[in-house]
């Protein structure tokens, strides 16, 4: 008997749960497809560079019930300060699609910075509706 009510409060904890979840592994997705844009960024340094560091997250940027998208890289290149500045240039120019298909879809905002060997390189997008996320609350 005991048992049996645990099994039931169990599948009513799942069933209730399941739509958090759900929302928060379709937005993973999503985060995960957007951040992958910035191996376009690869094809323009030059042959010899480090990826010092790398990441991508969801936000909540304002007030309301919305999540953002962010995706960062950072890379080591060893390169005259000419160099870095007019591949800063080109990577300004590239165009980086949407997190989330919307009536808006603009493109991604892309802000790159040159901090001595450094080149950090942006993305973001959004906000959309967060839907069931609750790290967008």
């Amino acid at each position: 008997m005991v048992k049996k009510v645990v099994l039931i409060l169990m599948v009513a904890v799942v069933i209730i749960l399941s739509p958090f979840w759900g929302s928060i592994l379709v937005n993973d997705v999503r985060l995960w497809n957007f951040s992958r844009q910035l191996s376009k960024v690869e094809s323009l340094l030059p042959e010899y560079y480090v990826v010092m560091a790398e990441g991508s997250d969801i936000y909540n940027e304002s007030n309301g019930n919305h999540c953002s998208y962010r995706a960062t890289k950072v890379y080591r290149i060893i390169a005259m300060q000419e160099t870095l500045d007019s591949l800063k240039k080109e990577i300004e120019k590239l165009v980086f699609m949407p997190a989330k298909k919307s009536d808006r879809n603009d493109p991604a905002e892309v802000s790159v910075d040159v901090v001595g060997f450094l080149l950090i390189v942006f993305i973001s997008n959004g906000p959309y509706d967060a839907g069931f996320d609750t790290r967008c609350w």
